[in-house]
């Protein structure tokens, strides 16, 4: 450590104490190659320093030239990994309990094995970098140090299920024991056989029967088995046909099944940093990054270590979700990153190409070539959706966005207060979001706006009332809604601005009772994909660090007998419903009527659904058209959703709600209300692999939309 270095003029001293057992690279050590162990004093006599001691004409430049060397650091240059258990708390890990320093990929390797949804990153300063000189000179108010990664994980059960074993294969430099061979699955399918059959033979399964099955077949080492390795020889001996393809069992060992239970696969991918056009106070700056996005977010990392490369992200999400049983022939393609519109058209193109190509397993030479392979491939595109801002949505842009496959849209309302909207530098009005929202509707896109409660500016009464008119404004009334709440982060202008005072993050307790009413006031046609943003909490300066949100609201909803009525709430998701009767919700907006049909059982969850468009001035919007022909006279198929876990295609079971015809009634029973309003033709903003599913069913393909005429012989 570093004691007593007085900054002044003229001659210093100062002293090192413990030199000797300092790190190398530490601040005392560096700093002992720069100073002058003897000098000659003012009267002449050379007087010897004490072991340890040193003065110097000019301390300020050593200490300066000593730890521009330690600033310069990059934070969190080691990695550590530990558990934090619920009951006993944190729990280092690393072979005989030393921490030995991480990799990055190491560290990446151990989340995965342990398969947590929620990780907290927090720097942790070397020892020797608390003294306060150092601070000072270095000018920097994270010294580098290193990275801890929390892992949420009940020790117990993660013992019982082989997760702590994997880890500590990752930790002690063996690398991951599922990056198999063809020869290593022959030897798995061996070992697991038994286990497969005995987990099959089961009438029903818990989790505890699931690991004393492993239990009795454990690894040759003693330890257990993990799910993905059951599942890696299951779909070995199905592949080698060795054992018949058994969707019961199969559900029994995979991997988070809620991943894929409203039917479809989410593959999240992330465009390349780009300048954004807004100035928002709020967003994160990150030059690694895309606006609003930092590098420790799951997703982000994801594209970090690829490079942001689309075809490399998508492959490696099917390879993730099939290496843990989930079906990926039904892919919903997520594009985050900055302000879609403001990329170059022809980085959009060749960014959604290569997605395309990873999912169609070879590459195109256009956009047309890739769309017209993916209506027949094993991997289909059955949703696309794409982030932009109210300010860049016209006529001209929403005929480029059908031209790329999208059907599903994602703005920032952020507030419906144009005082707020300034404050916070959002670069739009509020009459600008709700023209977008008529002008994305009457095209047929899925609607998803963020909302932003504690913004600059917004009080806990202003935000209830600011969400209340998301639904009583009928420009808007979303499809599908994301909470963000406002996070206070140093790397974003707000911060400045609380730093001075003017901004105060909500308390904790507070938040939770305002978005516990947010979530009783939405209506049963949307569905919340989100109530809080996952910023890993040490990125968080002031204000709550929770990243459990949707949990603790949920816990306490039961607890005081509330209930939210939200699409996604509701879902029958791993049920198997065995009846379900037809309901219907007909709701207005500034320019249609809305039809939610949906399939429900008796229990009011919801099987499936189907967002009908009855426009009042077909292929218009705000008095302009649209230059979509296809929309002219039609009404608008915007959303078929059939729930349950996802099924490969051409998969019958009459037990799930996917294959149970249910996505075909709801379409005749849509095609009967259109015709009975008036209109002459149907229009279906279907994505491109589902363009087979509508072919079937007397569709045919005008411009970007599937559309046939309602007349008698369709009823």
């Amino acid at each position: 450590m570093i004691a007593d270095l007085p900054y002044r003029d003229g001659p210093s001293t100062g002293r090192f104490e413990d030199v000797a057992h300092a790190p190398d690279d530490g601040p005392a050590r560096v700093l002992s190659r720069h100073v002058v162990q003897n000098r000659e004093t003012d009267d002449g006599v050379e007087t010897p320093l004490e072991p340890g001691q040193f003065v110097s004409d000019d301390i300020e430049a050593l200490e300066d030239e000593a730890l521009r060397e330690i600033a310069a650091r990059p934070p969190g240059r080691e990695e550590s990994v530990c558990v934090v258990d619920p009951e006993i708390g944190a729990v280092p890990f690393s072979p005989g309990h030393s921490q030995r320093p991480l990799a990055p990929r190491e560290t990446q390797a151990a989340v995965a094995a342990t398969d947590v949804e929620h990780r907290v990153d927090r720097v942790e300063p070397s020892e020797d970098l608390h003294d306060p000189v150092v601070q000072a000179a270095s000018g920097r108010r994270e010294l580098p140090g290193k990275r801890v990664v929390e892992l949420p994980i009940e020790l117990d059960e993660a013992r019982d299920d082989g997760r702590i074993h994997d880890l500590l294969a990752i930790l002690s430099g063996m690398g991951h024991p599922h990056d198999a061979s063809t020869t290593d699955l022959e030897a798995l399918s061996a070992m697991l056989g038994p286990a497969l059959d005995r987990i099959a033979a089961l009438e029903n399964v818990e989790p505890d029967d699931l690991v004393k099955v492993l239990r009795r077949h454990p690894r040759p080492d003693g330890g257990l088995y993990r799910k993905s390795e059951l599942v890696a020889a299951y779909q070995y001996q199905v592949r080698t046909q060795e054992r018949p393809a058994d969707d019961r069992l199969l559900q029994r060992i995979r991997m988070k099944p809620v991943r894929t239970l409203s039917g479809v696969t989410p593959v999240t991918v992330l465009t390349k940093p780009w300048p954004c056009p807004g100035k928002c106070i709020f967003c994160p700056t990150d030059v690694r990054m895309p606006k609003s996005y930092l590098h420790d977010e799951p997703g982000a990392m994801r594209a970090e270590q690829h490079g942001f490369d689309p075809h490399e992200q998508v492959r490696s999400r099917i390879d993730a979700f099939e290496a843990n049983g989930h079906s990926a022939e039904k892919i919903e393609l997520l594009v985050l990153g900055g302000t879609w519109s403001s990329y170059p058209r022809d980085y959009q193109e060749r960014f959604l190409r290569r997605c395309f190509d990873a999912m169609n397993e070879r590459a195109s030479n256009s956009m047309a070539e890739a769309h017209a392979w993916n209506e027949t491939t094993r991997r289909r595109n059955v949703g696309m959706v794409l982030e932009t801002r109210p300010d860049h949505v016209d006529a001209d842009e929403i005929r480029w966005l059908r031209s790329l496959g999208c059907t599903k849209i994602q703005m920032g309302a952020q507030s419906l207060d144009d005082r707020v909207l300034r404050m916070n530098k959002r670069g739009h009005t509020v009459q600008q979001m709700r023209d977008a929202m008529i002008r994305l509707r009457a095209a047929g896109f899925k609607l998803v706006l963020h909302w932003m409660p504690n913004l600059h500016g917004a009080t806990i009464e202003g935000d209830r009332e600011d969400f209340a008119r998301l639904w009583s404004d009928d420009a808007l009334r979303p499809d599908e809604i994301k909470i963000y709440s406002t996070q206070l982060l140093e790397n974003a202008e707000l911060y400045e601005v609380w730093e001075r005072g003017e901004y105060t993050p909500y308390d904790e307790a507070d938040l939770i009772d305002l978005i516990l009413d947010c979530k009783e006031m939405v209506p049963e046609y949307c569905r919340i994909n989100r109530v809080y943003r996952d910023i890993p909490g040490d990125n968080v300066v002031e204000g709550t660090r929770l990243t459990n949100m949707r949990q603790v609201i949920q816990d306490r909803m039961r607890r005081e007998g509330r209930a939210c009525r939200c699409i996604r709430c509701r879902e029958v998701k791993g049920q198997s419903p065995e009846t379900v009767v037809e309901n219907a919700r007909v709701y207005r907006t500034t320019c249609s009527e809305e039809h939610f049909l949906s399939f429900e059982t008796p229990d009011d969850r919801l099987a499936g659904y189907l967002r009908l468009s009855l426009p009042e001035r077909p292929g218009e919007a705000l008095g302009e058209s649209l230059g979509m022909k296809a929309l002219e006279g039609a009404a608008i198929v915007r959303e078929v959703h059939v729930v349950g876990p996802a099924q490969e295609l051409g998969q019958r079971d009459g037990a799930r709600a996917q294959h149970r015809g249910l996505g075909r009634r709801l379409l005749e029973r849509a095609e009967a209300i259109a015709r009975d309003a008036g209109f002459e033709r149907m229009a279906i903003i279907a994505s491109v692999g589902t363009r087979d599913y509508y072919r079937a069913r007397g569709y045919e393909l005008d411009d970007t939309y599937m559309t046939r005429r309602l007349d008698s012989a369709s009823a």
